[in-house]
């Protein structure tokens, strides 16, 4: 479950086909956004996406909330996904 386990994520640029094989019950969930630049695929586990805290001591600290970043631009400065 991505919200206990962490989240799987395969990254690749316009053009390349991806065959997604479930072998038990799954979830998922297809973005994209338009990008010319092209890059190597690459295949996120739930240990490249650690977990964090956002908003913390805000709003009373009432907006706290546990989110892992599978990749940000930091992480991916090639991608128009963020």
């Amino acid at each position: 479950d991505v919200f206990t386990e962490g989240p799987w994520c395969v990254h690749v640029c316009s053009g390349t086909k991806v065959t997604v094989k479930a072998d038990s019950d799954a979830e998922i969930l297809v973005q994209c956004t338009k990008n010319e630049k092209q890059f190597p695929a690459k295949l996120y586990a739930p240990e490249d996406a650690p977990w964090g805290y956002s908003s913390v001591g805000k709003f009373g600290n009432v907006a706290k909330r546990r989110v892992n970043t599978i990749f940000d631009h930091d992480i991916a400065p090639y991608s128009n996904m963020v």
